[in-house]
């Protein structure tokens, strides 16, 4: 695999879960 291709992946994976989280969040607040 490319370097450059991981740290793409990684990258993605952490805005998955920050988005994922920020979701949570909100819906928590809701409840």
């Amino acid at each position: 695999m490319h370097p450059d291709f991981t740290k793409q992946a990684g990258k993605d994976h952490v805005e998955i879960l920050t988005k994922e989280s920020a979701l949570i969040r909100l819906l928590k607040k809701k409840l």
